[in-house]
C-alpha cells in the first residue's frame, strides 16, 4: 500500500512540476534573452518556476518512503529522453513542436527541456536515486563522506559543463534544420548523464557529497536566472560556454538539477535513520551479565568482549556478604556467559 500511495504522489507530483517548470522556466528564459536581467516582469513566472521546483522536490522526496514511485518515474523520462536525443530530430520534432499550439511558453519549455538532453539528466536523477536510496547503508563512514564528497563536486561541475555544451549544440542543430544526428553533442550529453549516475549513486554510501552539491548547482541555477552576468561576465569570451550556461540555465535547468540533487541527498539520511532504527537491539543481559539468582538476581560487569573477568563489585541474593570478589575468584552464584549461551542454545534450537 505504501509503495502505490508514494507512485500516485510521486507522478501527480511530477507532472504538475514540469508543466510548471516549462511555463514558468521558458517565460523567464525569453524575457533574459530580451533583457539581459530580469525585471519585475519575471516577478509570475519565478513564481510559477519556484512552484514546480517543490514539485519536482516533492517527488523526489517520496523515496525516502519507497523507491517505486520514483524509479518508475525515472525509468520513463530516461527512456524517452535517451530516445530524443539519439533519434533524428525530423522523426520527433513535429510531436514536440505541435505541443506548443496547446500553450506556447509550457510547449516552448518541453521542446527545449527534452531537445537539450535536461529531460534525460532529471530523468537518470530519479531513477538512480530510487536505487540508491533502496540500497542505502544505516550508516556512513568518514572516508565515506570524504570520497564521496570530492567525487560529487568534481563530477558534477563536469556535468554541468557538458550538458551545457553538449545541449546548445543539440538545440542549434534542431534549429539549423540539420535533420541529421549531431554525434558530438549526443556524446557530451551521454558524458554529463553518466557522471550525473555516478554522483547520485554515492548516495548509497553517504549523503553529504550530494547535499553539497545540491546546495552548491541550486545556487548556480538561481544566479543563472535572476543575475547571469556574475556568472557570464568572467567567461563571455568563450561564446559556446556562455550560450550553453544560458540556454540550459535561464529557464531554470539548473536550479532543478541542484534542488533534485540536494533532495535526493535529504532522502538518503531520512532512509538511514530508518534502517538504523529497525536494527535489532542488543540484548541487555547478555551485554551486562544479568543472572537470575533466586528471584532476585546478581548483577556484574564483564570486561573486554570474550572476557569473563568481572571487572566491578558483585551483588548477589540474601546470601550476600556485601563483600567484593576478589581478582581471579569467581563468584558462587555467577556463571560464565558461554554457559549460558549453550544453555539457551540447547533450549531453542
Amino acid at each position: 500500500m505504501r509503495a502505490f500511495v508514494s507512485l500516485v504522489i510521486a507522478v501527480v507530483l511530477s507532472v504538475a512540476g514540469h508543466l510548471l517548470v516549462w511555463g514558468g522556466g521558458w517565460t523567464l528564459h525569453r524575457l533574459s534573452a530580451q533583457l539581459r536581467e530580469q525585471t519585475a516582469d519575471a516577478l509570475l513566472p519565478s513564481v510559477v518556476l519556484g512552484l514546480g521546483v517543490l514539485c519536482l522536490a516533492g517527488a523526489m522526496l517520496t523515496v525516502a518512503w519507497s523507491s517505486v514511485g520514483v524509479v518508475i518515474i525515472g525509468l520513463v523520462q530516461t527512456l524517452t529522453g535517451l530516445g530524443i536525443i539519439i533519434l533524428p530530430a525530423a522523426i520527433w520534432a513535429g510531436t514536440l513542436i505541435s505541443a506548443e499550439r496547446i500553450y506556447r511558453p509550457v510547449g516552448d519549455g518541453l521542446f527545449a527541456w527534452w531537445a537539450s538532453g535536461l529531460g534525460l539528466l532529471v530523468g537518470l536523477l530519479f531513477l538512480v536515486a530510487g536505487m540508491a536510496t533502496a540500497a542505502r547503508r544505516p550508516r556512513s563512514t568518514a572516508a565515506g563522506r570524504v570520497v564521496t564528497t570530492v567525487l560529487s563536486l568534481v563530477l558534477g561541475a563536469g556535468a554541468v559543463l557538458l550538458v551545457a555544451l553538449g545541449g546548445a549544440r543539440l538545440i542549434q542543430s534542431i534549429q539549423q534544420r540539420s535533420g541529421g544526428i549531431e554525434l558530438l553533442g549526443v556524446l557530451l550529453v551521454l558524458a554529463a548523464a553518466v557522471l550525473v549516475v555516478i554522483v547520485i549513486a554515492g548516495v548509497r554510501f553517504s549523503s553529504l557529497g550530494a547535499i553539497v552539491l545540491g546546495v552548491l548547482l541550486g545556487a548556480l541555477g538561481g544566479l543563472l536566472i535572476w543575475s547571469p552576468q556574475l556568472v557570464l561576465r568572467p567567461i563571455a569570451s568563450n561564446r559556446a560556454l556562455t550560450d550553453g550556461l544560458r540556454y540550459a540555465g535561464d529557464g531554470g535547468g539548473y536550479l532543478v538539477l541542484g534542488v533534485l540533487v540536494l533532495v535526493a541527498g535529504i532522502a538518503g539520511v531520512v532512509r538511514a535513520r530508518r534502517r538504523r532504527a529497525m536494527e535489532p537491539v542488543e540484548d541487555v543481559d547478555e551485554r551486562i551479565g544479568y543472572q537470575p539468582e533466586d528471584g532476585v538476581g546478581s548483577l556484574f560487569p564483564f570486561g573486554a568482549a570474550g572476557d569473563d573477568t568481572p571487572t566491578g563489585p558483585i551483588r548477589t541474593g540474601p546470601a550476600s556478604t556485601g563483600r567484593a570478589t576478589p581478582p581471579g575468584e569467581r563468584p558462587p552464584t555467577a556463571c560464565r556467559l558461554s554457559d549460558r549461551t549453550s544453555a539457551r542454545d540447547a533450549t531453542h534450537p
